[in-house]
């Protein structure tokens, strides 16, 4: 219930508060601000509504970017918010479902791997021969 005096905090988690269910991935994408140009992004969440893409520039709210995704598909978005590395994007029209649907199986999201790693896996290529 909410309180009479105006501050209020919905005990709902954020992802129960979605329109749509967002779905992980790994999908490589181009997006294009006519302030910026074009920018690489790796699109890491998205559903019919919107999506959160990966890359390295801040955005204003409000500002409406071209999302270039992989087979195509040329969609618009608006953004929700920004940080200096990733952008939430709302759809100016949402995407259809079979379109969302080959995304997810072709670009699936691959966990990092969990516990202790080599340290080899950390460190450089090393250089054979005489450079």
């Amino acid at each position: 219930m909410k309180p009479s005096n105006g501050a209020y905090i919905d005990p709902r988690a954020p992802e129960s508060l979605r329109l749509a269910p967002r779905r992980l991935v790994n999908a490589p994408a181009e997006i294009v601000s006519s302030a910026v140009g074009h920018l690489q992004a790796t699109v890491t969440d998205i559903s019919r509504l919107g999506c959160r893409a990966e890359l390295f520039c801040r955005f204003a709210e409000g500002d409406v970017l071209l999302v270039n995704l992989p087979d195509k598909v040329l969609t618009s978005g608006r953004v929700i918010w920004s940080t200096s590395t990733a952008v939430g994007l709302k759809f100016i029209s949402p995407i259809a479902t079979g379109v969302l649907n080959q995304l997810i199986a072709r670009f699936p999201h691959t966990p990092p791997p969990t516990g202790a790693q080599p340290l080899a896996a950390w460190s450089a290529p090393r250089r054979t021969g005489r450079g």
